[in-house]
C-alpha cells in the first residue's frame, strides 16, 4: 500500500483554533514539517482580537472570523478556497457542527475532520445508559456522510484516552494520597494519546487523503494509539518518575472498585439524576476492555515504523510535567536534610513563587466565575500569575531553623552552598548529550537563578483580594505541618518519642486543617452552586438575545431596502429630468446657429435658461446629500444593533493559570 503524500500546496482551515487542542493542530500545520505542503493555516475563531488569536497571527496563521448568529453564512465565507476542515470545537449544539460541515460542503472542501478525537464511541454498547453527547456526535456524522455523496472524505479520528487526563482527579488520580481509583481490573488497558501525537496524526491524515498516490480508504473510521497502558502500568510510571526525582514516598495504591456493583452505582445515579455521568461511563468501558486499541489501530498507516516521530508514553508526560503533578512534595528544591546542606544555583537571594495545591484549585474556582461574569470577564488576561508565597534560599533556611528549634530537633546549622550558574548550565548541556531527555528539575533550578520564577508581580489581588477569601498557603505552614518528617535526623533525637508538646502542636495543626477543608468544602459547594446558576442563566439570556437578533436583522434588512428604493426611484427622475433640460439646451442652441436672427431671438431666452439649468443642478446637489445622509443614518443603525449580536455566543475566556513550579501541601 502506497503511503507516498502530495507535494502539492494546500490551504487548511482550523475551527477552535484556539482551544485546548486546536492550538496544538494549528502548531503542527504552521510547523516546518508541514508548511512546505500547506502553503496556507486559516485559524477560524469567534473573537480575532483575542490574545489566542493574536498569537496563533504572529506564528503565521491567518484569522477568520466566524459569527455563531449566522453560523452557515459566516464559515462558508471562512472556507472560500479551503482544502481541509479540522474541527476542533467539542462544547457546541449539534446545530453549530452541522452548519460548519454544510459550509464546507459549499466551499468546496476536500477532506473534513468532525470533532471527535476520542474514545470509539461506537463500539462501546451502553444500552439503558443516557450519551447524550456521542449520540449528538453519532448524529453529526452520519448527516455529514449522506450529505457528502463522495464530494467530501470525512475522517473521523478516535485516539482514546488523551494522556494529559489520565493523572488528574476527575480520572481517579489522587496526588495528595497518591491513589488511583478506578472500576474493574488494574490490568485493563487503556489507550491513550498526547495532544500533539493527535495533532500530528491530524496533519499526516490529511495529506494522505489530498494525495492522488495514496491508496488509503477513508470512508471508517482511523484510530491511532500513543500507548496501550493499564491502570497498574500506569502507577508504575509514577513510582518511577518520583523515584528518578528522589521524592518521597513513592508508593502508588491502587483503589479497586468491581465493575458490577460500580455499573449499578452509576445507573441508579443517572436515573436519580437524569443526567450520564461520562466520567463514570468511560470507566466501565474502560474496565470492560473497549478502550483498547492495541489490536485494532492505524499507527502504521500514519506513523510507520515511528519514523515520523515518537508516539508520547504516560511516563514521557510525567518526566516534563512532574512539578504539577507532584507539586505537593517539591516545595524544596536542593535542600538536603540528612546533611544539612541547603545547595542554591546562582544567588543565594533568587526569589522563587510556591503555591499549594488548595490554593491553586481555589484560585482555579475563583477565576471560573470571574471568566462567566459579563461584568468582570474582560479583568481576566490570558495569562495569570499567583503566588502563595515568594521565598528565597535564604529565608527557607531562616523558617527551617525555626521550626527545627520548636520542635527540639538537631540543633545544627543547616549550610546554605551555592553553585555557579554558568557551570551548572554547562554540566547540564554535557548531561543532556549523553541523555536525550532532559531533567525538568535542573532546567527548574536554572529559571530560578535567572529571577524567572519570581511572580512578586501577580494576580493576587484580582483571584483573592486582601486574602478576603482564603489566607495564602505559606512554605513555613508546610515545613510545620511536615514536622519532624521533614527533617532526616540521623542523631539519638530522631528515635525520641515526641513530647507532649509536640503532639499537642501537631493537634493545633490537624484541627487547623480540619477547619480548613470543612471551609473549603463550604467554598467550592457555594461556587459550584453559583457557578450552575450562572450558566443556566447565561443560556437562557443568549437565547433570548438570539430572538431578537433575529428580529432586529429583518427589521434592519426591510428599512434598508425600502430607503434605498425609495432614494434610487428619487435620483432617477431627477437624473431624467436634467437630461430632458439638457436636450433642450442643445436643441436650442443648433437653431440659433442656423440664423442670427433665431441667435438674436434666443440670446434673450439664454439667461432664463441658464438659471434653470443652475437651479435643477443645486437641487441635484442637495438630493444627493440628502441621499448620502441617509446611508450614513442606516450605516448608524446597523452598528447600533451591532451589539446584541456580539452578545450571543461569547468566546470562552481560556486564563492559563501560571503557579510556581515548586509546590507544597
Amino acid at each position: 500500500m502506497s503511503t507516498k503524500v502530495s507535494q502539492a500546496q494546500y490551504t487548511v482551515a482550523i475551527v477552535g483554533a484556539t482551544g485546548d487542542l486546536g492550538k496544538y493542530v494549528t502548531a503542527v500545520y504552521l510547523s516546518d514539517q508541514y508548511r512546505t505542503h500547506f502553503s496556507k493555516v486559516i485559524a477560524v475563531v469567534r473573537d480575532p482580537e483575542s490574545p489566542g488569536a493574536r498569537k496563533l497571527a504572529e506564528a503565521g496563521a491567518e484569522l477568520r472570523r466566524v459569527d455563531a448568529a449566522n453560523a452557515l453564512s459566516s464559515f462558508t465565507r471562512a472556507f472560500s478556497g479551503v482544502d481541509v476542515v479540522v474541527n476542533t470545537v467539542s462544547n457546541a449544539p449539534v446545530r453549530y457542527h452541522d452548519a460548519l460541515f454544510d459550509g464546507a460542503l459549499q466551499s468546496g472542501v476536500k477532506v473534513y475532520f468532525p470533532s471527535e478525537f476520542g474514545l470509539d464511541y461506537k463500539y462501546a454498547d451502553l444500552s439503558g445508559y443516557g450519551k447524550s453527547v456521542w449520540d449528538e456526535k453519532a448524529r453529526h456524522v452520519s448527516r455529514a456522510r449522506k450529505l457528502a455523496q463522495n464530494k467530501v472524505k470525512i475522517i473521523e479520528l478516535d485516539v482514546g484516552m488523551f494522556i494529559e487526563y489520565v493523572l488528574i482527579p476527575w480520572f481517579g488520580f489522587d496526588a495528595t494520597n497518591l491513589t488511583f481509583a478506578f472500576a474493574g481490573s488494574p490490568d485493563s488497558k487503556i489507550t491513550v494519546t498526547s495532544k500533539v501525537d493527535i495533532a500530528r496524526a491530524t496533519a499526516r491524515l490529511s495529506l494522505l487523503a489530498l494525495s492522488q498516490d495514496t491508496a488509503v480508504p477513508f470512508e471508517g473510521v482511523i484510530r491511532v494509539a500513543g500507548q496501550h497502558v493499564s491502570y497498574r502500568q500506569i502507577a508504575d510510571a509514577v513510582e518511577r518518575v518520583r523515584g528518578e526525582f528522589g521524592i518521597e514516598p513513592k508508593k502508588v495504591t491502587l483503589k479497586i472498585t468491581d465493575l458490577g456493583p460500580y455499573k449499578a452505582t452509576t445507573r441508579e445515579e443517572e436515573i436519580r439524576t437524569g443526567t450520564p455521568d461520562l466520567n463514570k461511563l468511560i470507566k466501565i468501558l474502560i474496565g470492560e476492555g473497549k478502550v483498547d486499541y492495541s489490536r485494532n489501530n492505524h499507527n502504521e498507516l500514519v506513523n510507520p515504523g515511528e519514523k515520523l516521530w515518537k508516539w508520547k508514553s504516560v511516563e514521557d508526560h510525567l518526566l516534563y510535567h512532574w512539578n504539577y503533578l507532584f507539586l505537593h512534595d517539591s516545595a524544596i528544591v536542593g535542600f538536603d536534610t540528612k546533611n544539612l546542606t541547603y545547595t542554591a544555583v546562582g544567588s543565594l537571594d533568587a526569589k522563587t513563587a510556591t503555591t499549594t495545591k488548595a490554593d491553586i484549585g481555589r484560585a482555579l474556582a475563583e477565576l471560573s466565575l470571574l471568566a462567566l461574569s459579563p461584568e468582570l470577564a474582560s479583568q481576566v488576561p490570558d495569562d495569570v500569575h499567583i503566588a502563595g508565597d515568594n521565598v528565597s534560599y535564604r529565608d527557607v533556611q531562616g523558617i527551617a531553623h525555626r521550626v527545627r528549634d520548636e520542635l527540639g530537633l538537631n540543633k545544627g546549622d543547616i549550610v546554605l552552598k551555592s553553585e555557579d550558574l554558568e557551570a551548572y548550565r554547562a554540566t547540564v548541556r554535557e548531561d543532556q548529550l549523553k541523555k536525550p531527555a532532559p531533567s525538568p528539575l535542573r532546567h527548574i533550578r536554572i529559571l530560578i537563578a535567572e529571577g524567572k520564577m519570581d511572580f512578586s508581580k501577580n494576580h493576587n489581588e484580582l483571584v483573592n483580594p486582601g486574602q478576603k477569601v482564603w489566607k495564602w498557603g505559606t512554605v513555613e505552614e508546610f515545613i510545620r505541618a511536615k514536622g519532624s518528617k521533614f527533617f532526616d535526623r540521623e542523631d539519638s533525637s530522631a528515635k525520641m518519642q515526641p513530647s507532649i508538646e509536640q503532639l499537642q502542636l501537631i493537634n493545633v495543626e490537624l484541627q487547623r486543617r480540619k477547619v480548613d477543608a470543612e471551609r473549603d468544602r463550604d467554598l467550592f459547594r457555594d461556587l459550584y452552586g453559583k457557578a450552575s446558576a450562572h450558566a443556566g442563566e447565561v443560556s437562557k439570556e443568549n437565547n433570548e438575545l438570539q430572538e431578537r437578533l433575529v428580529i432586529a436583522e429583518g427589521q434592519v434588512r426591510d428599512g434598508l431596502s425600502m430607503l434605498k428604493g425609495t432614494y434610487e426611484e428619487r435620483v432617477r427622475l431627477l437624473e431624467a429630468e436634467v437630461a430632458k433640460w439638457k436636450a433642450q439646451c442643445e436643441l436650442l442652441v443648433s437653431r440659433d446657429q442656423r440664423t442670427d436672427d433665431e441667435v438674436r431671438r434666443r440670446a434673450a431666452l439664454e439667461p432664463e435658461l441658464r438659471e434653470e439649468n443652475e437651479r435643477l443642478s443645486h437641487l441635484l446637489e442637495a438630493l444627493q446629500k440628502d441621499y448620502s445622509r441617509m446611508e450614513g443614518e442606516l450605516a448608524a443603525l446597523g452598528e447600533k444593533e451591532q451589539p446584541e449580536t456580539d452578545g450571543v455566543l461569547p468566546a470562552p475566556i481560556v486564563s492559563t493559570v501560571h503557579t510556581a513550579t515548586v509546590a507544597f501541601m
